[in-house]
């Protein structure tokens, strides 16, 4: 990459106070000559080009994430390594993030294995998260405060889930 997203405000300021040297020893001869007219607008112009190029290297890019069987997620997370950057995608797993090429992605959700993927060329992604069941039982406490069973302090009472199916409302 040519510019990191500070790059293009860092040469801008310089560009700026370039031409602020440039017209204050302009001004001290009053008669501005044609070669220093050509260097002025040379130097100007390459400093508009340099910005135009450190701009253009961000893209937007959409894709859709999918589980194993080809339904959508909704609701997971895209997430740029290393930044706060991030998207939820929808109720259909589509989700839309703006990036620059040689950024990773981590497509995160809840039960399935993270996936990283390197931005390519590609503007679109269909992403399939593997199941993870890594999962393991979660005490809830009166505070929200997640610990393990035998931690908690004080009573606990277990649910296993085939007495929530099995269990009818009367």
């Amino acid at each position: 990459m040519i510019f990191s997203s500070l790059q293009g405000p860092i040469f801008l300021i310089f560009l700026l106070e370039f031409n602020k040297i440039l017209r204050s020893s302009f001004q001290l001869n009053l008669k501005m000559n044609l070669t220093m007219k050509k260097i002025y607008f040379l130097w100007s112009l390459m400093g508009l080009l340099m910005l135009q190029v450190g701009w253009a290297q961000q893209k937007t890019i959409t894709g859709t994430i999918l589980d194993e069987t080809g339904l959508p997620l909704p609701g997971a997370t895209v997430v740029i390594e290393g930044t706060s950057r991030g998207v939820a995608s929808d109720f259909d797993g589509n989700f839309s993030i703006d990036v620059t090429n040689g950024e990773v992605l981590i497509i995160t959700y809840v039960g399935y294995a993270n996936q990283q993927i390197v931005v390519g060329d590609e503007v679109n992604y269909n992403i399939s998260l593997q199941a993870d069941n890594s999962l393991s039982e979660v005490v809830v406490t009166a505070y929200g405060i997640k610990k393990e069973k035998r931690s908690v302090g004080y009573a606990v009472q277990e649910v296993k889930s085939r007495e929530i199916v099995n269990s009818r409302i009367r």
